[in-house]
């Protein structure tokens, strides 16, 4: 009866996992929606640039004198996804920087914004 058990937990996390970790084309769709990719390709492909080459999370503790916008003051991304909400608590597994209205196409400075509630930062490093 043990080892049932045992067995069952194992089948159960190999088919539910931990922690489901999004892909950067689930990010997108996530925001865009999944007929986004195949109509829009270049924008796409600008997209996956961003998210893996320029957007970066780093942890950095809040100071007191801290300047730095919280996501929570910044508009949600949703024209295509009405579901989408402010997270509350940081799951790096999860987090789109997708979701939030953020200035992604700067020419000439690095953007900083606090996650709030959390030590992390997400920079996004210019074009």
């Amino acid at each position: 009866m043990k080892c049932r058990m045992i067995l069952l937990f194992v089948l159960a996390m190999q088919t539910y996992g931990f922690a489901q970790t999004l892909t950067t084309q689930e990010k997108i769709s996530q925001v865009y929606g999944s007929q986004f990719i195949a109509m829009n390709p270049d924008v796409y492909n600008s997209l996956v640039k961003l998210l893996e080459d320029r957007i970066s999370i780093i942890e950095s503790v809040p100071t007191s004198d801290e300047k730095y916008p919280k996501l929570s003051q910044v508009n949600l991304n949703n024209k295509n996804n009405s579901t989408l909400v402010h997270e509350n608590v940081y799951n790096p597994n999860t987090f789109n920087p997708l979701k939030y209205n953020l200035s992604f196409f700067e020419k000439e400075r690095t953007l900083i914004y606090r996650i709030d509630n959390s030590n992390y930062l997400v920079v996004i490093q210019p074009q």
